[in-house]
């Protein structure tokens, strides 16, 4: 049996922890982008990727590591397979380089 009064405080504990910033991971805040097709190639092209997820019928999970050139930053992106659609990237400290 759960105690609830534990469980309670548990929930508690975890989350203060999510909303806690220094706890963040680097993709949480900023670094967010709305890109298009021919911007998302561009993003990708060179990059190192780790993980692409394909298995989802709306959209493709990538996540990596930007070229060099780019600074190797980690990334992830949610590509949206409707045609013409807008895709996520987010690759926080891009706007610092």
């Amino acid at each position: 049996m759960i105690d609830a009064n534990h469980f309670d405080a548990a929930r508690i504990t975890e989350r203060a922890t999510m909303d806690d910033p220094t706890t963040w991971g680097p993709f949480t805040g900023s670094g967010y982008y709305p890109v298009d097709d021919a911007q998302l190639a561009d993003a990708l092209s060179g990059a190192e990727i780790v993980v692409h997820e394909e298995g989802f019928e709306a959209f493709e999970y990538i996540e990596g590591y930007l070229s060099s050139e780019r600074g190797g930053i980690p990334f992830f992106a949610v590509k949206d397979r409707t045609p013409g659609a807008v895709h996520m990237l987010s690759a926080p400290g891009l706007d610092d380089r």
